[in-house]
Protein backbone atom coordinates (compact mmCIF):
# COMPACT_ATOMS: atom_id res chain seq x y z
CA UNK A 1 0.00 0.00 0.00
CA UNK A 2 1.83 3.21 -1.39
CA UNK A 3 2.46 5.44 1.52
CA UNK A 4 0.63 9.12 1.05
CA UNK A 5 2.74 12.16 1.04
CA UNK A 6 2.03 14.80 3.53
CA UNK A 7 -0.12 17.58 3.34
CA UNK A 8 1.04 21.02 2.23
CA UNK A 9 -0.25 22.29 5.42
CA UNK A 10 0.98 19.28 7.35
CA UNK A 11 4.66 20.33 6.05
CA UNK A 12 4.75 23.56 6.55
CA UNK A 13 3.41 22.89 10.38
CA UNK A 14 6.72 20.58 10.47
CA UNK A 15 8.66 22.92 8.83
CA UNK A 16 7.82 26.03 11.77
CA UNK A 17 8.28 22.85 14.27
CA UNK A 18 11.80 22.66 13.59
CA UNK A 19 12.65 26.39 13.17
CA UNK A 20 11.10 26.66 16.46
CA UNK A 21 13.43 23.81 18.17
CA UNK A 22 16.07 25.70 16.15
CA UNK A 23 15.53 29.28 18.06
CA UNK A 24 14.82 27.32 21.47
CA UNK A 25 17.79 25.23 21.50
CA UNK A 26 20.77 27.61 20.06
CA UNK A 27 20.70 30.13 23.33
CA UNK A 28 20.88 26.70 25.38
CA UNK A 29 23.48 25.48 23.24
CA UNK A 30 25.80 29.03 23.22
CA UNK A 31 25.27 29.61 27.42
CA UNK A 32 26.81 25.74 27.39
CA UNK A 33 29.66 26.06 25.35
CA UNK A 34 30.34 29.14 27.43
CA UNK A 35 30.51 27.83 30.76
CA UNK A 36 26.42 28.49 31.95
CA UNK A 37 24.86 25.29 33.72
CA UNK A 38 21.12 24.65 34.24
CA UNK A 39 20.14 23.31 37.61
CA UNK A 40 17.70 23.64 40.31
CA UNK A 41 15.85 26.33 38.46
CA UNK A 42 18.72 28.49 37.70
CA UNK A 43 21.13 29.64 35.27
CA UNK A 44 24.60 29.52 36.46
CA UNK A 45 28.13 30.25 35.23
CA UNK A 46 30.83 27.56 36.06
CA UNK A 47 34.45 26.81 35.42
CA UNK A 48 36.71 23.86 35.43
CA UNK A 49 39.91 22.70 37.43
CA UNK A 50 43.04 20.92 36.13
CA UNK A 51 45.97 19.07 38.13
CA UNK A 52 48.85 18.22 36.35
CA UNK A 53 52.15 15.88 37.35
CA UNK A 54 50.31 13.40 39.81
CA UNK A 55 51.72 9.92 40.18
CA UNK A 56 49.29 6.94 38.51
CA UNK A 57 47.07 5.78 40.97
CA UNK A 58 46.80 9.29 42.92
CA UNK A 59 43.15 9.79 44.05
CA UNK A 60 42.03 13.82 43.92
CA UNK A 61 39.72 15.24 46.62
CA UNK A 62 37.61 18.41 46.13
CA UNK A 63 36.10 19.53 49.60
CA UNK A 64 37.21 16.87 51.07
CA UNK A 65 34.80 14.29 48.30
CA UNK A 66 37.25 12.28 46.43
CA UNK A 67 36.81 11.74 42.91
CA UNK A 68 38.63 10.20 40.21
CA UNK A 69 41.50 8.17 40.51
CA UNK A 70 44.21 8.00 37.73
CA UNK A 71 45.35 4.79 35.58
CA UNK A 72 48.88 3.85 34.78
CA UNK A 73 49.31 5.88 32.10
CA UNK A 74 47.78 9.37 33.70
CA UNK A 75 49.38 12.27 34.89
CA UNK A 76 46.52 14.91 34.94
CA UNK A 77 43.18 15.32 36.38
CA UNK A 78 40.15 17.38 34.81
CA UNK A 79 37.44 18.82 36.31
CA UNK A 80 34.37 20.70 34.87
CA UNK A 81 31.11 22.05 35.28
CA UNK A 82 32.32 23.35 38.73
CA UNK A 83 30.53 26.01 39.91
CA UNK A 84 32.10 29.64 40.64
CA UNK A 85 33.85 30.21 43.99
CA UNK A 86 36.33 28.40 46.08
CA UNK A 87 37.54 25.00 46.81
CA UNK A 88 39.93 22.56 48.90
CA UNK A 89 41.71 20.36 46.47
CA UNK A 90 44.02 17.46 47.55
CA UNK A 91 46.04 14.70 45.75
CA UNK A 92 46.58 11.77 47.72
CA UNK A 93 48.32 8.21 47.78
CA UNK A 94 49.70 5.70 49.29
CA UNK A 95 53.42 6.23 50.44
CA UNK A 96 53.42 9.53 49.57
CA UNK A 97 52.64 13.15 51.23
CA UNK A 98 49.57 15.15 49.91
CA UNK A 99 49.04 17.76 48.38
CA UNK A 100 46.68 20.39 48.96
CA UNK A 101 45.77 23.56 48.07
CA UNK A 102 43.31 26.42 48.36
CA UNK A 103 42.30 27.42 44.73
CA UNK A 104 39.23 29.52 43.00
CA UNK A 105 37.47 28.56 40.52
CA UNK A 106 36.58 31.88 38.07
CA UNK A 107 33.84 31.63 35.31
CA UNK A 108 34.90 30.13 31.82
CA UNK A 109 38.06 29.47 32.95
CA UNK A 110 40.25 26.11 33.61
CA UNK A 111 42.41 26.77 36.72
CA UNK A 112 45.52 25.05 36.21
CA UNK A 113 47.49 23.42 38.92
CA UNK A 114 50.74 21.49 39.60
CA UNK A 115 51.10 19.25 41.84
CA UNK A 116 53.99 17.77 44.35
CA UNK A 117 53.30 14.45 46.44
CA UNK A 118 56.94 13.65 47.79
CA UNK A 119 57.81 9.73 49.04
CA UNK A 120 57.38 9.46 52.26
CA UNK A 121 60.59 7.18 51.72
CA UNK A 122 63.28 8.29 49.11
CA UNK A 123 65.60 4.94 47.56
CA UNK A 124 69.19 5.60 48.02
CA UNK A 125 71.86 3.75 46.65
CA UNK A 126 75.31 4.44 48.57
CA UNK A 127 78.55 4.64 46.89
CA UNK A 128 81.09 2.71 48.40
CA UNK A 129 84.84 2.75 47.79
CA UNK A 130 85.68 -0.86 47.58
CA UNK A 131 82.44 -2.10 46.15
CA UNK A 132 80.94 -4.42 48.92
CA UNK A 133 77.43 -5.21 48.35
CA UNK A 134 74.71 -5.55 50.78
CA UNK A 135 71.13 -4.31 51.34
CA UNK A 136 69.71 -2.35 54.61
CA UNK A 137 68.06 0.53 56.22
CA UNK A 138 68.94 4.05 57.22
CA UNK A 139 68.47 4.09 61.14
CA UNK A 140 68.12 7.96 61.52
CA UNK A 141 66.34 8.54 57.57
CA UNK A 142 64.33 4.99 57.35
CA UNK A 143 64.44 5.35 53.73
CA UNK A 144 65.79 2.13 51.91
CA UNK A 145 69.33 2.01 51.29
CA UNK A 146 70.40 -0.26 48.15
CA UNK A 147 74.45 -0.42 48.23
CA UNK A 148 76.27 0.36 44.84
CA UNK A 149 79.42 -1.18 43.88
CA UNK A 150 81.65 2.07 41.72
CA UNK A 151 85.11 2.55 42.96
CA UNK A 152 85.61 4.61 40.15
CA UNK A 153 81.93 6.22 40.70
CA UNK A 154 82.92 6.83 44.42
CA UNK A 155 85.84 8.91 43.29
CA UNK A 156 83.91 10.57 41.05
CA UNK A 157 80.87 11.83 43.13
CA UNK A 158 83.81 12.70 46.04
CA UNK A 159 85.17 15.15 44.07
CA UNK A 160 81.57 17.31 43.75
CA UNK A 161 81.98 17.78 47.67
CA UNK A 162 85.32 19.09 47.49
CA UNK A 163 86.61 22.46 46.76
CA UNK A 164 88.85 22.23 43.67
CA UNK A 165 91.36 25.41 42.84
CA UNK A 166 90.34 26.86 39.66
CA UNK A 167 93.09 27.97 37.63
CA UNK A 168 93.45 31.74 36.90
CA UNK A 169 91.38 31.23 33.88
CA UNK A 170 88.50 29.58 35.48
CA UNK A 171 88.29 31.81 37.89
CA UNK A 172 88.31 35.12 35.44
CA UNK A 173 85.53 32.94 33.50
CA UNK A 174 83.65 32.21 36.59
CA UNK A 175 83.58 35.57 37.81
CA UNK A 176 82.52 37.11 34.49
CA UNK A 177 79.63 35.23 33.83
CA UNK A 178 78.70 35.18 37.60
CA UNK A 179 78.15 39.03 37.15
CA UNK A 180 76.44 38.85 33.75
CA UNK A 181 74.00 36.71 35.34
CA UNK A 182 73.61 39.10 38.38
CA UNK A 183 73.39 42.17 35.77
CA UNK A 184 70.92 40.57 33.52
CA UNK A 185 68.94 40.16 36.59
CA UNK A 186 69.27 43.07 38.50
CA UNK A 187 70.77 41.05 41.71
CA UNK A 188 72.82 41.15 44.35
CA UNK A 189 76.16 40.35 43.62
CA UNK A 190 76.34 38.14 47.00
CA UNK A 191 72.93 36.09 45.94
CA UNK A 192 72.88 32.54 44.74
CA UNK A 193 70.86 31.66 41.59
CA UNK A 194 69.43 28.97 39.59
CA UNK A 195 68.38 29.43 35.99
CA UNK A 196 66.04 26.89 34.00
CA UNK A 197 64.80 28.89 31.10
CA UNK A 198 63.36 32.13 31.49
CA UNK A 199 62.73 31.17 35.13
CA UNK A 200 65.00 31.88 37.79
CA UNK A 201 65.83 31.17 42.07
CA UNK A 202 67.22 32.87 43.64
CA UNK A 203 68.52 32.62 47.78
CA UNK A 204 69.44 35.63 49.35
CA UNK A 205 69.75 35.76 53.37
CA UNK A 206 68.21 32.78 53.77
CA UNK A 207 64.75 34.00 51.86
CA UNK A 208 64.12 32.05 47.94
CA UNK A 209 63.05 34.57 45.80
CA UNK A 210 61.52 33.83 41.93
CA UNK A 211 61.87 35.95 38.98
CA UNK A 212 60.50 35.45 35.47
CA UNK A 213 62.32 37.37 32.62
CA UNK A 214 59.64 35.76 29.96
CA UNK A 215 56.39 36.90 28.12
CA UNK A 216 53.94 37.37 31.20
CA UNK A 217 51.14 35.62 29.33
CA UNK A 218 53.61 32.57 29.63
CA UNK A 219 54.58 33.15 33.59
CA UNK A 220 54.37 29.89 35.41
CA UNK A 221 51.28 29.73 38.05
CA UNK A 222 53.75 30.38 41.15
CA UNK A 223 54.33 34.15 39.60
CA UNK A 224 50.08 34.86 39.18
CA UNK A 225 49.35 36.45 41.73
CA UNK A 226 45.66 36.51 39.99
CA UNK A 227 44.16 35.49 36.94
CA UNK A 228 45.15 39.52 35.68
CA UNK A 229 47.85 40.08 37.64
CA UNK A 230 51.65 38.26 37.41
CA UNK A 231 54.16 39.29 39.61
CA UNK A 232 57.73 38.89 37.60
CA UNK A 233 59.90 39.01 41.40
CA UNK A 234 58.15 37.33 44.25
CA UNK A 235 59.57 35.99 47.48
CA UNK A 236 58.80 32.36 47.92
CA UNK A 237 59.81 30.76 51.24
CA UNK A 238 61.69 32.79 54.23
CA UNK A 239 63.72 29.88 55.99
CA UNK A 240 64.10 29.58 60.00
CA UNK A 241 67.24 27.78 59.62
CA UNK A 242 70.38 28.83 56.85
CA UNK A 243 69.88 27.77 53.69
CA UNK A 244 73.72 26.78 52.33
CA UNK A 245 72.69 25.27 49.20
CA UNK A 246 69.75 24.80 47.01
CA UNK A 247 68.60 22.46 43.54
CA UNK A 248 66.05 22.43 41.07
CA UNK A 249 64.34 19.25 41.88
CA UNK A 250 64.89 16.99 38.47
CA UNK A 251 62.46 18.12 35.43
CA UNK A 252 60.46 20.92 37.80
CA UNK A 253 61.43 24.10 37.54
CA UNK A 254 58.76 24.64 40.38
CA UNK A 255 60.56 22.62 43.31
CA UNK A 256 63.60 22.96 44.88
CA UNK A 257 65.42 20.72 47.27
CA UNK A 258 67.22 22.79 49.97
CA UNK A 259 70.32 21.84 52.09
CA UNK A 260 69.77 23.16 55.80
CA UNK A 261 71.18 22.17 59.06
CA UNK A 262 68.47 19.65 59.79
CA UNK A 263 68.86 18.12 56.64
CA UNK A 264 67.73 18.21 52.44
CA UNK A 265 63.78 18.83 52.15
CA UNK A 266 62.13 19.45 49.36
CA UNK A 267 59.81 22.26 48.72
CA UNK A 268 57.30 23.45 45.80
CA UNK A 269 57.60 26.69 45.10
CA UNK A 270 54.64 29.12 46.51
CA UNK A 271 53.36 32.20 47.00
CA UNK A 272 53.66 32.48 51.10
CA UNK A 273 55.01 29.16 51.30
CA UNK A 274 56.02 27.49 55.00
CA UNK A 275 57.92 25.31 57.12
CA UNK A 276 55.17 23.02 57.21
CA UNK A 277 54.81 22.79 53.51
CA UNK A 278 58.83 21.48 53.60
CA UNK A 279 59.07 17.70 52.70
CA UNK A 280 61.92 15.70 54.60
CA UNK A 281 64.26 14.16 51.55
CA UNK A 282 67.34 13.26 54.23
CA UNK A 283 67.07 14.16 57.70
CA UNK A 284 70.39 13.34 59.04
CA UNK A 285 71.94 16.08 60.06
CA UNK A 286 74.81 18.63 58.11
CA UNK A 287 74.55 16.45 55.10
CA UNK A 288 75.28 18.08 51.42
CA UNK A 289 73.54 17.41 47.84
CA UNK A 290 75.15 17.94 44.66
CA UNK A 291 73.94 17.45 41.32
CA UNK A 292 76.31 15.72 38.85
CA UNK A 293 77.09 16.81 35.20
CA UNK A 294 75.03 13.78 34.10
CA UNK A 295 72.13 15.04 35.80
CA UNK A 296 72.19 12.48 38.75
CA UNK A 297 71.78 13.98 42.29
CA UNK A 298 74.33 12.88 45.29
CA UNK A 299 74.01 13.39 48.74
CA UNK A 300 77.03 13.23 51.82
CA UNK A 301 76.12 12.38 54.75
CA UNK A 302 77.64 14.05 58.37
CA UNK A 303 80.04 10.71 58.91
CA UNK A 304 81.11 11.20 55.25
CA UNK A 305 78.78 8.36 53.63
CA UNK A 306 78.04 8.72 50.13
CA UNK A 307 74.68 8.18 48.26
CA UNK A 308 73.17 8.69 44.79
CA UNK A 309 69.12 9.70 45.18
CA UNK A 310 66.59 8.83 43.04
CA UNK A 311 63.98 11.36 43.08
CA UNK A 312 60.69 10.04 41.30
Amino acid sequence: MPIKPLSTKSRNRFFYLLIAVFFIASPILVLYTSGYRFGEGIVSETGGVSVYLSPAGSTLYINNRAGDTLGFLSRSFFVQDLKIGNYFIEVKKEGYYPWAKNIVVYPKIVTENYAFLAPEKFILDEVLQFGKLKEGTSTTTKEVVRVATSTEEYLAVKSLFEKRKLTKAEEKKELEESLDIHKRFDLDETDDILISGKSAVYLNNNTISALWIGNVLDAPYFFRVSTSTVATTTDIFKSEEKISNIEFYPDRTDVVLIERPSGIVALQLNIGSREADLRPVFKERDSKIRVASNGAYFIKGVDGRFYRLELP
